[in-house]
């Protein structure tokens, strides 16, 4: 059987409109869905707390050292 992974972002998440749409199209597949989500909304809370500024680039996370372990943090922690 073959699987397929959906990377939902965490805005999609909160959107109830969106999840019923998602819920829906995924009934009708025939394979196994493994769905993924991101953290991104809580990792750029917690930066914000600990007075780090969000970085992006052309809409992609910037993530140096000392955010990597905010969102490691948050990924193992809060999110998951």
């Amino acid at each position: 059987m073959e699987s397929l992974v959906l990377k939902i972002s965490g805005h999609e998440i909160d959107d109830p409109k969106f999840l019923s749409s998602l819920a829906k199209t995924v009934r009708k597949l025939d394979s196994a869905v493994v769905i993924v989500h991101g953290g991104g909304r809580e990792i750029s809370e917690m930066q914000q707390r600990l007075g780090i500024q969000p970085r992006y680039e052309n809409g992609v996370r910037i993530t140096d050292a000392e955010s990597l372990s905010i969102v490691t943090m948050v990924l193992c922690g809060t999110v998951n």
